[in-house]
């Protein structure tokens, strides 16, 4: 689980296409326009709601959970994995 404050990158604009929304990703400053990661519609609220704020994992946890219904540990889980790979996308600075 990642503990570290985190906080999305200024540059990133969640976009949306004909319903789909997602972000291009960039490297060195350039759209990788065949690169980019489709939000489903709780990551897409999230990202709303942490989009300019310094956030940990358990605030993050916190929004999605006050929003969203479903089992604790698979939210968890979930979140998990699109921290992490926001992070390796460099997506999210740590």
């Amino acid at each position: 689980m990642v503990t570290a404050v985190m906080l999305i990158y200024p540059s990133y604009h969640l976009e949306n296409v004909n319903g789909r929304r997602f972000i291009f990703l960039r490297k060195n400053g350039v759209v990788d326009a065949p690169r980019m990661l489709t939000f489903n519609e709780s990551s897409a609220w999230l990202w709303e709601q942490l989009k300019g704020k310094d956030f940990t994992f358990d605030e993050a946890f916190a929004f999605l959970s006050s929003h969203f219904a479903g089992d604790p540990v698979t939210m968890k889980e979930d979140l998990s994995v699109w921290i992490n790979q926001l992070l390796a996308e460099d997506v999210i600075l740590p």
